[in-house]
């Protein structure tokens, strides 16, 4: 079955060259550099304040200080993906884990901008797509937020295609199915 492209669900905007400046902006900017001090058991302390600016002009910040252990990625498939510390995602798993330990906001804002903070950094569609639907499937969960602060982050104002907002709801809808049959 034929769907337009995803591009042509918003007015004004013309598909964006693979990889390019402008397309990884499009998904929001990193405006710091990350820098860190390693500790032991792959872990790693910020030593400044690391944020980043989404698409709808949200700002996620990670504080000075802040201990990460990096994207939570098990073992048995680094030699896939890398490492917890390795590639463009490691950035973007440093906001994302400042936000799980806080819950200052949505889990689910909290691991959307997780995903939008990897394709910002350029990681591939597949990858990022893969490690946001790990995230939202077996990823932490709260019951609600400390503060309120993403009134801006409406769906409808997202980069969403109606294919991904399906797949996110199967994710969803099979992840409560899982929670509601409890342990084997």
């Amino acid at each position: 079955m034929w769907a337009p492209p995803v591009w042509a669900q918003f007015p004004g905007r013309q598909p964006i060259g693979r990889d390019s400046e402008k397309r990884k902006a499009s998904y929001g900017t990193f405006l710091d550099e990350l820098n860190v001090k390693l500790l032991s058991q792959g872990k790693i302390e910020l030593l400044n304040n690391f944020r980043f600016k989404d698409q709808v002009g949200t700002l996620w910040v990670a504080p000075k200080g802040l201990v990460s252990d990096g994207a939570s990625i098990p073992r048995i498939f680094w030699s896939l993906v890398g490492g917890p510390l390795d590639g463009d995602y490691r950035d973007a798993a440093v906001i994302h884990d400042q936000y799980c330990i806080s819950q200052e906001r949505d889990w689910l804002a909290t691991h959307r901008a997780f995903y939008f903070a990897m394709k910002a950094k350029g990681v591939s569609d597949l990858l990022a797509q893969t490690m946001y639907y790990a995230v939202v499937a077996y990823g932490p969960r709260w019951a609600e937020t400390k503060t309120q602060v993403c009134a801006n982050n409406d769906r409808s104002r997202r980069r969403y295609s109606k294919v991904a907002l399906g797949l996110e709801q199967i994710v969803l809808n099979g992840h409560e199915r899982l929670r509601q049959a409890g342990p084997l």
